[in-house]
């Protein structure tokens, strides 16, 4: 799939079913999401990342302005402008942006968003961020625009700056080989994306460590630590899991990378 073919499936999405497109809990689809939980879980996951972060020795130096990648309906954008100054939340679907802006208006004067359909972040300066975040995101934009994306993060950090964020790095699902074809073919999807019903899905991508190394290292900047996470189970619902061995979760073995900038 192409960049610009999965940012019109995602906006499907989100005006399919917004909240539920971004937290995939069984029980809350079909617009049942309550958006005081919705953003309580959004304060649960933020306050057990930069918990992570704490017990592993990993100092944010500065808390000027952070960058929530992939934001959605601000769900953790929000929960960001508790911990820093000014948050900017980036996303590629008009409808999440709006839904966004509106969930928060009362948090305008330290949190806004951003539209931002490129595959790139070039309406940030180099050097402007001290912090990134994105979760369960990256797994489901396509390479190379995924493995582009962690190189951003790295350019627009400030020096000592950290991004934090997680993809999937290995996929070990035992599929027959008509689940491949199923999954490769992808028909209602297709029809979807051409205006023939409601058939959007969830795409998910890999990146390997040694792809994630190779960018963060031409940007001037170091993977500081990583661990395993839960995040790629199928109702994941924002309680954020850290292992410290290699775990399976629905067919995927999840990782999040803690980059510092030299």
């Amino acid at each position: 799939m192409k960049y610009k073919t999965s940012v019109k499936n995602w906006e499907g999405l989100a005006q399919n079913d917004a909240l539920w497109s971004i937290l995939t809990d069984k029980s809350k689809k079909g617009e049942k999401w309550n958006p005081e939980d919705f953003f309580k879980s959004g304060q649960t996951e933020v306050d057990a990342a930069m918990d992570i972060l704490l017990k592993n020795n990993v100092e944010v130096s500065k808390k000027d302005v952070a960058i929530d990648f992939g934001c959605g309906a601000g769900r953790l954008s929000r929960a960001l402008t508790n911990h820093f100054d000014k948050v900017i939340g980036v996303d590629a679907s008009e409808t999440m942006v709006d839904i966004a802006r509106k969930g928060n208006e009362d948090l305008k004067e330290s949190l806004s968003f951003e539209l931002n359909e490129k595959g790139d972040l070039s309406f940030l300066p180099s050097k402007s961020v001290s912090f990134a975040l994105s979760f369960i995101v990256l797994q489901h934009i396509p390479f190379p625009q995924s493995l582009g994306f962690v190189s951003e993060f790295v350019r627009v950090l400030e020096k000592d700056g950290i991004a934090m964020f997680q993809v999937p790095v290995l996929d070990v699902r035992k599929l027959s080989s008509w689940q491949r074809f199923k999954s490769f073919v992808r028909i209602k999807e297709r029809l979807a994306l051409i205006g023939i019903g409601k058939g959007f899905q969830m795409d998910m991508h890999i990146l390997t460590e040694d792809q994630i190394k190779e960018v963060v290292v031409a940007q001037n900047g170091r993977i500081e630590k990583s661990f395993f996470s839960n995040q790629t189970l199928p109702d994941y619902n924002g309680d954020l899991k850290v292992y410290p061995t290699e775990t399976e979760a629905c067919g995927y073995i999840s990782k999040i990378f803690v980059i510092r900038k030299n």
